[in-house]
């Protein structure tokens, strides 16, 4: 009997054979490249969204300034460096992929030279809209004139 359990043991196929092994890494690694070009197209627009809200941040706290101080603040933007920042301050860099471009209510779109955000004391701001795209998207940050509220518009995506 054991002669009989050692042949049916040997000739017995246990585990899995090198081609299911192959197509189950292969299919694992397809998986993974996958999930990573997804990760890597957000991660753009993440970086748009984050830029978009530093931005208002500082507007907000321009406005926030002018009140407490009585005094006019003014941000300055800088669209061929992708700068801005209060005037006399240092100014905050925007992310390599986005670029900067203003809607302004008199002087049109500006694409080139620099471009203010003026806080007046009396409680109105020059508005205009700024505009942040990346690859794939465009974020809209709205400047009320006549409150100065900022808003953030919906992205809009290429």
């Amino acid at each position: 009997m054991s002669v009989e359990f050692r042949k049916n043991f040997i000739g017995a196929k246990y585990g899995f054979t090198l081609i299911e092994l192959t197509i189950v890494i292969f299919l694992m690694l397809l998986m993974l490249a996958i999930v990573s070009i997804n990760f890597a197209s957000r991660l753009s627009s993440n970086k748009l969204h984050a830029a978009a809200r530093e931005m208002s941040a500082a507007l907000r706290n321009a406005k926030a300034l002018t009140y407490l101080k009585g005094e006019q603040q003014t941000i300055e933007f800088d669209i061929e460096a992708r700068q801005y920042g209060l005037v006399g301050q240092g100014g905050k860099q925007l992310p390599e992929d986005v670029t900067l471009m203003i809607t302004d209510p008199v002087q049109g779109e500006i694409n080139k030279g620099k471009w203010q955000v003026v806080f007046f004391p009396e409680g109105g701001v020059s508005g205009g809209t700024i505009i942040l795209t990346s690859k794939k998207a465009e974020v809209r940050l709205k400047v009320d004139p006549i409150v100065g509220s900022v808003v953030i518009g919906d992205d809009q995506h290429k």
